[in-house]
C-alpha cells in the first residue's frame, strides 16, 4: 500500500481474501461495526487492510445500480467509540435515497 496525503493507494484484494465483507455488501447490507475486528463480515478486511493502519470502526454503505452492488464508499476511524454516527447517518440516506 502507498500512503499519500493521508490517503492510500494501489491496495488490491481478492475476493477469497475478504471473508463476508464483499456477500454482505452485495447483499444490500449496511454495514456499521465499532471493532472490525471482531465482525465475521469485516474481519479480514481488518486483518488485511484497516488493522494495519490502525483503523478499528468502520460504516461500509453498498453502491447499488440497477438491483446489483456495484462498489461501496467506506469510512473509517481508529476510534472505536460511535464517532461515526454523523458519517453513517450521511451514508444511509444518501443509499436509502437511491443515489
Amino acid at each position: 500500500m502507498l500512503f499519500r496525503s493521508g490517503h492510500t493507494a494501489g491496495a488490491e484484494f481478492g475476493r477469497d481474501q475478504l471473508g463476508g465483507f464483499l456477500p454482505a455488501l452485495e447483499a444490500g447490507d449496511e454495514i456499521e461495526v465499532a471493532d472490525a475486528a471482531r465482525d465475521p463480515r469485516t474481519a479480514d478486511f481488518h486483518r488485511l487492510y484497516l488493522g494495519p493502519l490502525g483503523t478499528r470502526a468502520l460504516v461500509a454503505v453498498p453502491i447499488r445500480l440497477e438491483g446489483r452492488s456495484v462498489g461501496a464508499v467506506c469510512i473509517e476511524d481508529a476510534r472505536a467509540d460511535g464517532a461515526l454516527g454523523f458519517a453513517r447517518r450521511f451514508l444511509l440516506c444518501l443509499y436509502r435515497s437511491g443515489l
